[in-house]
């Protein structure tokens, strides 16, 4: 089965946003992908998967990294000696 065919649950169309450009981004990439040896569809996939998710679950990508922001900052804050 062709990468193409295999990325055809990537729709642009159900998504908005930075979400809508990665899945554009994507369905142009995986063209290229595909050609080299080392390429792994599962894992491509896989990766596709979780930043759409997490795109669509973000009203915004400064949502989407101001989370990670904060995070971080919480972490370094527990791990004070």
């Amino acid at each position: 089965m062709s990468a193409e065919l295999e990325l055809r649950w990537l729709k642009a169309e159900k998504t908005k946003g930075a979400a809508k450009r990665f899945a554009e981004f994507c369905k142009h990439d995986i063209k290229q992908q595909s050609k080299l040896d080392d390429f792994d569809l599962e894992k491509y996939q896989s990766a596709v998967k979780l930043v759409m998710r997490k795109l669509d679950n973000s009203n915004s990508v400064k949502e989407l990294f101001n989370s990670e922001t904060e995070k971080k900052s919480k972490e370094e804050l527990l791990d004070v000696d």
